[in-house]
Order: C-alpha cells, then sequence, then structure tokens
C-alpha cells in the first residue's frame, strides 16, 4: 500500500480548531507547544532507531504515540503520516519506511514552526 502524497497546500495544523480546543487559551497553547517540541524529538529518534532495527513493534508503539501527540494539534498531516507508518509497522511492510519517516520528520519540523508562529501572533 503506498498512501499518496500529502497535497502541497494544506496547513501544517487547522489553527482554529487548535484555538477552539483550547478555548483560546494562549498560555496554554504555549505550554503544549512546549510540551510537543519536548516530546517529538524523543519519539522521532525511537522511530528512527526501531525501523533501523527492523522492529515493527516498536516502530507502531512510536509512531502510534506521535499521532497520539500531533494529533492534539488538529495536526493532520503528521498524524497521517504517523498513522501510515504505524499501519506498515503492523503489516510487517516496512519497505518505504525510510522516506516516509523522513517525510514525517519534515511535517513535524513544519508543525513546530508554524505553532510558534501562532504563539507569538497576538490574540484576537
Amino acid at each position: 500500500m503506498i498512501p499518496p502524497p500529502l497535497s502541497a497546500g494544506e496547513p501544517a495544523f487547522d489553527a482554529e480548531d487548535l484555538l477552539v480546543r483550547v478555548d483560546g487559551d494562549r498560555a496554554l497553547l504555549v505550554e503544549l507547544v512546549g510540551l510537543l517540541r519536548g516530546e517529538s524529538p524523543r519519539l522521532l529518534s525511537d522511530l528512527r532507531r526501531s525501523l533501523a532495527a527492523n522492529d515493527g513493534r516498536g516502530l507502531q508503539r512510536a509512531a502510534h504515540a506521535l499521532r497520539g501527540s500531533v494529533g492534539n494539534f488538529a495536526a493532520r498531516p503528521a498524524a497521517r503520516l504517523a498513522l501510515e507508518l504505524e499501519a506498515m509497522a503492523r503489516e510487517g511492510e516496512l519497505a518505504g519506511g525510510a522516506a516516509r519517516l523522513a517525510e514525517l520528520e519534515r511535517e513535524v519540523g513544519r508543525l513546530e514552526r508554524d505553532l510558534a508562529r501562532l504563539c507569538e501572533e497576538p490574540a484576537g
């Protein structure tokens, strides 16, 4: 199963949905973004390590955890990529996993940059 590529114009996250999720509380948003930025490097490292070791179970666990983390931010592209990695691991089809992981790493980086910009914007 080769998933379709992400649409080039798709935003990293749904800002409107995210602000509703935090009830417009910018301080809470900043705190949650800090948690993501602290957790994502470890999860991405776990994904790389599991993929290198051909550890489908570890890859599935790490992808699931990352999907939950980015899902909290209405980050559909990153969540979709994590879900694809999770499914690949569950099915034992790790071929193409490195390319998908590289795409996920880029998407998480884009998500974090865009979230930082949102946190810096004045409320209103």
